[in-house]
């Protein structure tokens, strides 16, 4: 998609709504919408996926699994918690470490 049909990086709608237009051949479309009520809400359910990933970590350091085990743990903690998982940083056990 080229840049230079962009019109503006938001438009007000209304006093809660934005959205981001795109004009392409003369006919005028919107790309994006976004609530501003919704914002807080994102944030709140991001930084409770993260709590609940911490948790789950801690919970997994103080059952000391086995290698596999861990790695598989891990793995669906890491599938639940979403993009939050780039928050942490964990250093995985290698092949012959238990």
């Amino acid at each position: 998609m080229r840049r230079s049909g962009w019109i503006c990086p938001w438009q007000k709608v209304r006093e809660s709504v934005e959205v981001k237009l795109y004009e392409h051949e003369g006919e005028l479309y919107v790309f994006g919408a976004e609530r501003m009520g919704d914002k807080p809400k994102k944030i709140a359910m991001r930084r409770k996926r993260l709590v609940r990933l911490l948790r789950k970590l801690r919970a997994m350091r103080r059952s000391l699994p086995g290698r596999d085990q861990l790695l598989l743990r891990i793995g669906a903690a890491k599938k639940e918690a979403g993009r939050a998982f780039g928050f942490v940083k964990i250093r995985m056990p290698l092949t012959n470490e238990s």
